[in-house]
């Protein structure tokens, strides 16, 4: 077994409960699936800074792609909403088929392909990667918004841990120092902060 599949085994009670329907813990969170490997929460953080700086509502875009009130959505869907929203990131192949394997749910072919995708658990997930501070913890401090920044960026394991040093090391500065996370300008003048600005409610986080 490898470690991304031990990592997403759970007890035997969870299993009892998902095949009874559960679908949401006690706080009302959707799960379907275990937090993710460490690895993956700075390919997380990408898209999370991507959507707060394109003004993307995360939920919306999976909703609208055909992902089901359920949390599940088809497996092509899901990727297809993935190229066809975050048009400035190319993903590695390794990273494609990373986020497959933890947030597969349902029937697995032969080939190791799931039928179905939680979206709704990856989207709480790309929230949470910024919002507890995984990007910081598990990645290069600054890397994963610096991509955000860019114009096109490939997002694999090497870029966001700038293996090569492609990061402009002063935008990476400014953005391993921006500790209240990016906010437009109107919004600064009305004194809010990235944590009083919605993220998966109906409100843009940028105005």
């Amino acid at each position: 077994m490898d470690a991304m599949a031990a990592e997403k085994k759970v007890n035997p009670l969870e299993s009892v409960m998902s095949s009874m329907g559960k679908t949401r813990d006690l706080d009302g969170s959707v799960d379907r699936v275990p937090d993710p490997p460490t690895k993956l929460w700075p390919v997380l953080a990408s898209m999370e800074y991507y959507c707060r700086h394109a003004n993307m509502h995360l939920e919306s875009i999976f909703s609208e792609g055909g992902g089901n009130h359920f949390g599940v959505m088809k497996n092509t869907n899901f990727f297809s909403t993935m190229k066809d929203n975050f048009t400035r990131f190319q993903f590695a192949e390794e990273i494609l088929i990373d986020l497959m394997q933890h947030y597969g749910v349902g029937y697995k072919d032969p080939r190791g392909r799931y039928e179905k995708i939680g979206w709704m658990d990856f989207c709480e997930d790309v929230h949470r990667s910024v919002g507890e501070g995984f990007d910081d913890m598990y990645g290069v401090q600054g890397v994963a918004e610096a991509l955000a920044f860019q114009r096109g960026a490939i997002i694999s394991y090497r870029t966001l841990a700038d293996v090569d040093d492609l990061i402009d090391d002063t935008l990476q500065k400014v953005a391993a120092e921006d500790v209240t996370g990016y906010v437009s300008a109107n919004q600064v003048m009305e004194g809010r902060t990235r944590d009083a600005i919605s993220i998966t409610g109906a409100e843009a986080r940028f105005n």
